[in-house]
Formats: C-alpha cells, structure tokens, sequence
C-alpha cells in the first residue's frame, strides 16, 4: 500500500499541509474498504460454491422428525433450507444489530 504522502504529487519544497494529509487519509481509507469488501465477496464466493458441491454430492433422501411432524425429504433441499434459513437470521441479526447502533449514536448527540 502506498504511503499517504506519496498519494498526492509533490512539488519541491512543498510541505504536506493538515488538509493534504486528511485527504490522503481518506483515500487510503477508502482504499482499505475496497479491499476488504472484496475479500468479503470473495469468501462468500467460495463459501456458496462449497454449500452448492457438498449439496449436490447429498442427493439421497433422508427421513426427518422434528418434535411431532417428520417429513421425507432428499439431503440436498433439507441443507439448502437450512443454509438459506441460516442467511436469513444472519442478514436480520445484523439488521437489528445496524439499527440499535444506529439508534445510540442518535441518542448519545
């Protein structure tokens, strides 16, 4: 990663000023978020291509009983519902988590 001075071309005998470097800042910053939000896609990438393989691969029909109802069903849709069920609570967990957070910072200004 390059470093914040070296974002901006400098002219000779020019001394970084507070703005210059507050602006370098927030692209290296900036820079840092692309990269991690890239990461996050990737993982997910490959996570989503393992679920599809391993489900795939469990295509035999299983018999499931959960509490006083049991269902038939193949190996390969019950995972699916569970990875999908999974996503779901995920994405409303974090949600809900975004929202408190959001609500605090309101209420400590």
């Amino acid at each position: 990663m390059p470093e914040p001075e070296r974002i901006l071309p400098r002219v000779v005998g020019d001394e970084p000023t507070e703005a210059r470097k507050a602006v370098d800042h927030l692209r290296v910053k900036k820079a840092e978020k692309n990269i991690m939000r890239t990461f996050k896609i990737i993982c997910i990438a490959l996570l989503l291509a393992l679920a599809a393989v391993f489900t795939y691969q469990n295509t035999a029909v299983m018999h499931i009983n959960v509490l006083f109802w049991s269902v038939s069903m193949s190996a390969c849709l019950m995972l699916l519902i569970t990875l999908f069920s999974g996503i779901i609570i995920g994405l409303l967990l974090s949600l809900f988590n975004t929202r408190r957070k959001s609500r605090k910072a309101k209420e400590s200004i």
